[in-house]
């Protein structure tokens, strides 16, 4: 019987192998048919069109959910101007994604399916995917990208809502700094939040920057707090790290604006609403320090019952 059920294993992984393989395939043709020019085809042109999209000129001065309503307009109208290419290719990604997550295999295969999609995805293509699922057209792919993380590392410096910091940093070495350390502290507090206790995590950026942070009330709020030693000392021949460098170019207020964004981002638009919607808060930064020496600022965000940064943390019936 145990020989039996694991023939049948393998027989339905090998027939799920064969029908991911056909709509991969398709998948790839869909991003082989952008066009700019003879020259400039499919992923490369996807980029360069999403390159172009991103760099149009933005509102910055709106709060962030004006901020992605904004955005989901303007893409809207890349929808328009790309529908051909665009509509087959968020299609077939749906239906791959769907294909995986009711297939008939083992938990493990699932997610090694699931990695492999999202090993595949660029960055200008994650973003599109983000904001076309703020669409009606792409609630149904919203399930898909909370149940994979799909856009997990998704560069949160090169989105609409975003617009205002990148334009006062601009090198390119400094904003994938911040985009790494945004990808680590959502893991992190994703982590945090699968445990039931109080316990904080301490991110130190550098010897400069320290970002503090957990979940108190049974998981109800979260703080963070981000602590800045105003002096740089010269000397030691350490280089300073990208991160700090970024941080910064960015005065008090700026630098508090931009973790309210980050977290409004990973608790609330980046799921889609899904997990923490309207009972979600995330409240403006309270200053605990600021003296000649160290600014320290923390900011909260609470809800109703468990705040939620992963699939796996939802509770049935909430």
């Amino acid at each position: 019987m145990e020989s039996n059920e694991k023939l049948l294993i393998l027989n339905n992984l090998q027939l799920f192998d064969n029908q991911f393989q056909s709509v991969y395939n398709q998948y790839l043709l869909a991003i082989d048919s952008y066009r700019i020019d003879k020259n400039i085809t499919g992923r490369k042109a996807l980029e360069q069109l999403v390159k172009e999209f991103l760099e149009q000129d933005f509102e910055t001065a709106l709060e962030y959910k004006r901020r992605s309503q904004k955005a989901v307009t303007m893409f809207d109208d890349f929808y328009a101007e790309n529908r051909t290419e665009c509509s087959v290719h968020f299609r077939v990604l749906y239906l791959l994604v769907c294909l995986i997550a009711e297939a008939d295999i083992d938990e493990e295969s699932r997610v090694m399916y699931a990695k492999c999609i999202r090993g595949q995805l660029s960055e200008g293509e994650m973003a599109v995917i983000r904001y076309n699922c703020m669409t009606a057209n792409g609630t149904k792919m919203q399930q898909f990208i909370n149940q994979f993380n799909l856009l997990k590392h998704l560069p949160l410096m090169s989105i609409f809502e975003f617009r205002q910091w990148k334009s006062i940093i601009e090198k390119e070495e400094l904003l994938s700094a911040i985009d790494t350390l945004f990808i680590a502290l959502k893991k992190g507090m994703t982590n945090l939040n699968d445990l039931d206790d109080t316990r904080r995590n301490i991110h130190e950026v550098s010897t400069r920057y320290k970002i503090d942070y957990g979940f108190e009330e049974n998981h109800r709020k979260f703080t963070l707090k981000v602590s800045q030693i105003k002096e740089h000392k010269k000397g030691g021949g350490v280089k300073r790290p990208l991160a700090e460098k970024a941080f910064d170019c960015l005065n008090e207020e700026q630098l508090t604006e931009l973790f309210e964004a980050f977290l409004h981002e990973a608790f609330i638009t980046g799921s889609f609403g899904i997990y923490n919607s309207k009972d979600c808060k995330v409240c403006p930064s309270k200053i605990l320090k600021n003296d000649k020496d160290e600014f320290v600022f923390e900011i909260a965000v609470i809800k109703d019952k468990k705040l939620v940064l992963a699939e796996r943390q939802v509770v049935p019936g909430t």
